[in-house]
């Protein structure tokens, strides 16, 4: 599961699975330092992922533009996107990296 950049859409979830994971992981997990850092790493690097445009664009008008899954259903990429950014944001587990462009 880890290492994938597919989109957060109707169909799959599994850039949110990484933040989930973190989040889990940080809040319960009492020997978990180390799959911590992992599933922190590939949520961040799925977030960075988003920040530096490596799947998507942005279209003339700003929207975070989605090939393939933008065309349907042009808000769902989006929002699923800045829902990601601030979900990770508020979780308070971040380290340097583009994350801290957005804060």
């Amino acid at each position: 599961m880890a290492g994938q950049n597919n989109v957060v859409n109707w169909d799959d979830k599994t850039g949110a699975v990484y933040l989930l994971f973190a989040d889990l992981i940080h809040k319960y997990g009492q020997e978990g330092q180390e799959d911590l850092s992992k599933w922190k790493n590939e949520a961040e690097r799925y977030l960075d992922g988003i920040i530096n445009l490596s799947t998507c664009s942005l279209t003339k008008g700003g929207l975070y533009w989605c090939d393939g899954d933008s065309e349907s259903a042009s808000l769902n990429p989006a929002l699923n996107a800045a829902f990601l950014l601030l979900l990770y944001s508020s979780l308070n587990i971040s380290t340097s990296s583009s994350i801290e462009k957005i804060q």
